[in-house]
């Protein structure tokens, strides 16, 4: 399918008029052939004119049979004398047009006129069809839209699949990060989406209307969530169904420099508490106070990735809402945030991007996702570096679980899509765990590392694994939301949104004012995608 967005959209004609149109220039041809004759009807005429309703309900169709023409044309091309049961039953037939005298060319060129303009009508009507909404696309070409993955990783599970099912042919398009939400949008609204496209987690409430609920045949919403982690299952059930398959999962965590904590004599932190202590001792600065080596990059949000996330896990962790965060253990929450900044003053903000400095060897402790591991090796591939359990609070109760925030992409299908079974059945075959084992040797050979299976049923092969292995240990208590970083939504997607909301109340330190405008605000962009709380 045409993944080229540029294109204008076009106006629709209204269908009426393109059929009245077409009506009349018959109605031309019939009156000025002579001899010719086409009677009045003496039944009254019913009101051709279609409502937005009556549109909707032809649309639901790919194309019009040839011998079932519309009302509109029936009434210009059948014997007016006839009663409408009759004229419904006698279906289209060149003597429809009443007795011809004359030559028989001259029966000829009408009949042939009129069933030229009967195709030039079903051809129109199909091309509004298509522009309401109808089903698009080839029967059997299926385009696959990915983010994460090189065409090197999936190529060859496609090969597998078309062999088995030679009917079918996919094409795999691998997207660049840059607006690609705007993108995908656009492609969809100009009806020239792809039947398979890849969204974050944090986004089915901004693909509500294009996206296609998973057929129970695929997999029942009861095996769903016997089989994806519950947080996997909460984010993509929605009211219309199960909308995403996962083909991985991935959440925060915290990555260590073990040379740094080696030659400090330093142990790992299991605490919050435990992180202030560290993040104090670890940081280095020159003569003229300027940092050199910083012990957490935290505290702001300028040059902090994935400080979205971070602040998410400590407002949850802390027991606030992420939708209402102006409680006390929301301030208190960002107040802990804002502490690293000042007064412990651990990051600066003339530091390069935290992704970049912990590649550098410049950070000790450093929050991203597992997927940022094969960047950070091969900015610096001498860099010793692993990923640990996140940081807990103290807890009340021993029994209370660790927690953890999810941030992961799913493939979801588009509802306007005429191959969305199939698609549907190419997913199902992707993510079962053999294809999700010859993934991941994909991916190992391409970045060297792979990332966290997202079912339950594949915990234990990851489990101690040095860099994947602390986000599966704490993926069945993974919680999620909608504040999140790198997602390429755009300026007006609910990332960023919900981003600008908490970035201005970080700036004025948490306070409760500050919380408070910020839980107005988000009370808005939650209503303006109908995004249910979380």
């Amino acid at each position: 399918m045409p993944d080229d967005i540029s294109e204008e959209k076009k106006p629709v004609e209204n269908d009426t008029q393109k059929l009245s149109s077409l009506k009349q220039n018959l109605q031309q041809i019939v009156d000025s052939t002579p001899n010719a004759s086409v009677k009045e009807s003496a039944q009254p005429k019913e009101n051709t004119s279609s409502t937005g309703t009556d549109m909707a309900e032809k649309t639901k169709s790919e194309s019009v049979p040839p011998q079932e023409p519309s009302p509109e044309l029936t009434e210009v091309l059948m014997p007016t004398s006839q009663s409408p049961a009759q004229t419904a039953n006698s279906g289209f037939s060149p003597t429809s047009l009443g007795p011809i005298k004359g030559g028989f060319g001259k029966k000829i060129g009408i009949i042939l006129a009129a069933l030229l303009l009967v195709i030039i009508v079903l051809f129109a009507i199909s091309k509004i069809k298509t522009s309401r909404g109808g089903l698009v696309g080839k029967k059997g070409e299926i385009t696959w839209w990915g983010l994460q993955d090189e065409a090197s990783v999936v190529q060859p599970l496609i090969d597998e699949y078309e062999k088995d099912n030679p009917k079918i042919h996919i094409t795999y398009i691998k997207q660049s990060n840059q607006d690609y939400r705007v993108r995908l949008s656009n492609s969809l609204a100009s009806g020239k989406g792809p039947d398979i496209f890849e969204i974050h987690n944090s986004w089915p409430a901004m693909f509500s209307a294009e996206l296609e609920a998973m057929p129970g045949s695929v997999m029942s919403a009861e095996d769903y969530s016997k089989t994806y982690y519950p947080v996997i299952a909460n984010d993509m059930t929605t009211p219309g169904g199960i909308v995403g398959i996962p083909l991985e999962f991935d959440a925060l965590t915290l990555y260590v420099n073990q040379s740094i904590f080696a030659s400090a004599a330093k142990t790992t932190p299991k605490l919050w508490d435990d992180v202030i202590d560290l993040a104090t001792s670890l940081t280095q600065r020159d003569p003229q106070g300027n940092i050199i080596q910083s012990g957490a990059a935290l505290g702001i949000t300028e040059n902090i990735d994935y400080w979205p996330e971070i602040v998410a896990l400590m407002t949850l962790q802390n027991g606030a809402s992420l939708a209402v965060p102006n409680t006390p253990e929301g301030v208190q929450a960002l107040t802990v945030y804002t502490q690293f900044d000042s007064p412990l003053q651990v990051w600066s903000g003339i530091l390069p991007p935290s992704t970049i400095a912990f590649a550098q060897g410049k950070v000790a402790m450093y929050f991203g996702p597992t997927r940022k591991a094969p960047e950070i090796a091969k900015t610096n591939p001498s860099l010793r570096f692993r990923t640990i359990t996140l940081p807990q609070l103290i807890k009340n109760k021993p029994e209370e679980p660790d927690s953890s925030y999810a941030t992961y992409w799913v493939q979801s299908v588009w509802n306007r899509s005429v191959n969305k079974d199939e698609a549907w059945e190419f997913l199902k075959f992707i993510s079962s765990k053999d294809s999700l084992e010859k993934l991941q040797d994909a991916r190992v050979a391409v970045s060297g590392v792979g990332m966290p299976y997202p079912r339950i049923d594949m915990n234990l092969l990851q489990v101690n694994d040095p860099i994947l292995g602390s986000v599966i240990a704490l993926a069945p208590q993974a919680k999620s939301g909608y504040l999140y970083d790198m997602t390429y939504d755009g300026v007006d997607g609910i990332n960023t949104q919900v981003d600008n909301l908490f970035a201005e109340a970080i700036k004025l330190r948490g306070s409760q004012p500050a919380l408070d405008e910020t839980a107005k605000g988000l009370s808005k962009v939650y209503a303006s995608f109908g995004a249910p709380l979380k």
